[in-house]
C-alpha cells in the first residue's frame, strides 16, 4: 500500500463523523484559512466532437473547445469549519446537508437526489451523558445500514458495529491521544482483525497491517520528513517469513503536497511514477492540479475557494 493510498484509505474507513477524527472537516481536507465554499472541477481534454458542433463553430471562425471543464462537486462549510452542505453533479449527482448537535457532533445527513427530491437520513442518536449510541442510515425507505456505538471516554476509546440486514458486517475500534487525534484504528471482521492502522498525532498514518482474501499479512511502514516521504510494503508468507512486497518514495512541497511520486518493487526497480504541478491561491489552497502518471496519463483539476 502505497503513501497516497493511506490518506485514500482512512477517507473511505473513517465515516464522517468529526467525533471520530477528532480534527475540523477543513483540517481533514488539509484546507487552510475560513474556508466558506470550494467548487470543484475535472478538466479534461474532448477527443470527440458532434459533427453539427464542429460545423457551428468553423460557420462562427471559432476554435472548438477540446478541454472542458466540469463542474464535479460543491462543497460549503460552516463557520466552526465543519461541512454544511455536499452537491455531487451529474447523471447520478446529488445533495447531502449535514445539521449538527454542536461542532463536529452529528444529528443528522440529509440527502436528496440529483432532482432535488428527498431520499432519506443518515441519523445520529446520543445519550444523556451526551455519548453516541447509535446511528441509522434509511434511503428511499430502507434502512442500508445501522450503526451501535460504544465509547469509553476515559480510555479514549470509541467503538461501533456496522450492521447490514440485522448482522455485523464489521467492527471499528478507535483509540485516540489526549489531544483527540486518531491514534489506532482497528477494523475487524468475523472476530479477526484484518486492517490495523496506526498513525501520529497529526492523524497520518505510520504503520499499517491489513490481512488480505487469502489470508496474507502486509505490513506497511511510513517515514515522515519535512519534504520527504518513504514507505515500505511487508509480506508474510504462510510459514511466517517477511519480505520487501514493494516501496515507494514521495517528495512533498511546501504546502505538504505531494510533488513527485515513486512506486518501485522489492529490488528499487520503478513500477511506476507522477510528478505534480499546482498553483495556489494566497491561503495555501491549490486552485490547479495537475498530475502526469506513467500509467493513467495526465489528469487536470481545478478548484474555485471563497472565505468567510
Amino acid at each position: 500500500m502505497t503513501i497516497a493510498a493511506l490518506s485514500m484509505l482512512l477517507a473511505f474507513t473513517v465515516n464522517a463523523n468529526a467525533q471520530l477524527k477528532g480534527m475540523t472537516d477543513l483540517e481533514a481536507g488539509h484546507l487552510k484559512g475560513k474556508v466558506k465554499e470550494v467548487n470543484e472541477y475535472d478538466v479534461y481534454e474532448q477527443k470527440y466532437l458532434h459533427a453539427d458542433t464542429l460545423a457551428e463553430y468553423q460557420r462562427r471562425g471559432l476554435k472548438p473547445p477540446y478541454m472542458k471543464r466540469e463542474l464535479r462537486k460543491t462543497t460549503t462549510f460552516n463557520s466552526d469549519g465543519y461541512i454544511d452542505t455536499e452537491k455531487e453533479y451529474g447523471s447520478f449527482g446529488q445533495t447531502i446537508k449535514h445539521t449538527y448537535k454542536k461542532p463536529g457532533y452529528f444529528l443528522k445527513s440529509t440527502y436528496f437526489n440529483e432532482n432535488g427530491e428527498y431520499r432519506g437520513d443518515y441519523s445520529f442518536f446520543y445519550d444523556d451523558k451526551g455519548l453516541l449510541t447509535h446511528a441509522v442510515k434509511i434511503l428511499d425507505g430502507d434502512t442500508i445500514f445501522t450503526e451501535i456505538y460504544e465509547q469509553k471516554p476515559e480510555e479514549r476509546i470509541i467503538s461501533f458495529d456496522h450492521i447490514n440486514n440485522g448482522v455485523s458486517s464489521y467492527k471499528m475500534v478507535i483509540e485516540y491521544y489526549p489531544c483527540g487525534r486518531m491514534k489506532r484504528m482497528l477494523n475487524i471482521k468475523g472476530g479477526m482483525v484484518n486492517q490495523d492502522i496506526q498513525l501520529d498525532e497529526n492523524s497520518l498514518p505510520t504503520k499499517v497491517t491489513r490481512v488480505d482474501f487469502e489470508g496474507k499479512v502486509h505490513r506497511t511502514a511510513v517515514t515522515r520528513g519535512k519534504d520527504k516521504n518513504t514507505s515500505v510494503v511487508y509480506l508474510t508468507d504462510a510459514n511466517g517469513k517477511e519480505s520487501i512486497e514493494q516501496r515507494s518514495e514521495e517528495t512533498l512541497d511546501k504546502y505538504g503536497n505531494t510533488v513527485t511520486l515513486k512506486r518501485m518493487d522489492a529490488d528499487g526497480n520503478i513500477k511506476e511514477s507522477e510528478e505534480n504541478t499546482y498553483s495556489y491561491d494566497p491561503q495555501g489552497n491549490w486552485t490547479v492540479w495537475i498530475r502526469n502518471n506513467t500509467k493513467r496519463g495526465e489528469e487536470r483539476k481545478e478548484r474555485t475557494i471563497s472565505y468567510y
